[in-house]
Parts: C-alpha cells; structure tokens; sequence
C-alpha cells in the first residue's frame, strides 16, 4: 500500500498530494500495490515453508567416512573402489551394518536416495529391535 501511496505523492502530478487526476497514474498506482500485496504473500508463504524444509533436512542424518575423514557425497560422490557400511541402529543399539561395495565410477546420489538408504536401514534396525 505504501508504495502505491508515495508513488501518487511523488511521481504523479500535483505532486506532494495523494490526489490522482491522471488515469495513467491510477493505473500505476494499482499495479504497485498489486506488485507489494502479491511479493508480501510471497515472501509470507516462504518463512512459512522455512520450518518444514529444516525438518526435512533434518530427516537424512549421517555421513559417509573413508579412511578415517568424512567424504562429502554430494561434491565427490560415494567412495570408489572401497567397501563402507551403512550402520543398523536403533535407539541407540547398533545391530550391524549393509556392507556396500563402490562403484567403479564416481556416483552421486541424489537426497532421495540417501534418504531411502537411510530409511531402509532405519527399518530394518527397527525390525531387530522388536525381535530382540
């Protein structure tokens, strides 16, 4: 609203009055609170999705490590010509681990995969916990 406003007092003439006389003007003065209005809505409508996207980071926790370091999986892809683990735990108790072998190639997994990974270890962590 308030661009719409200090545009009339502004730019338009008689200037330094919130009158409009100009039919041109009244139409850039709508555009203008429709443009504020409409970013407004945007820019809302993001914080509001910033506590889900957080939580959804949060969903894939754990790190690939080779040789003692911790391998950044999305700039260097999984480790080649290795064998790693992706640990079976749950609520703390660990249960063992999936034994992957590497690709010959570098592979980048996407965030969808890693999850799936994670969740399938999760699930099956949970499935020997209610066994146990």
């Amino acid at each position: 609203m308030s661009s719409g406003a200090w545009c009339n007092a502004f730019l338009t003439d008689p200037r330094r009055r919130f009158t409009i006389t100009d039919p041109h003007d009244i139409e850039i003065t709508v555009l203008l609170v429709l443009v504020g209005v409409t970013v407004t809505g945007i820019v809302l409508w993001g914080r509001r999705q910033r506590p889900r996207a957080s939580r959804q980071a949060g969903y894939l926790d754990g790190c690939v490590t080779g040789q003692g370091h911790r391998v950044n999986v999305e700039r260097n892809g999984l480790p080649t010509h290795e064998v790693f683990g992706l640990i079976v735990r749950q609520g703390g108790a660990i249960h063992g681990q999936f034994v992957l072998t590497a690709a010959t190639r570098v592979a980048r997994p996407s965030v969808e995969q890693l999850r799936v990974a994670v969740l399938l270890a999760d699930q099956v962590g949970a499935a020997l916990t209610q066994s146990d």
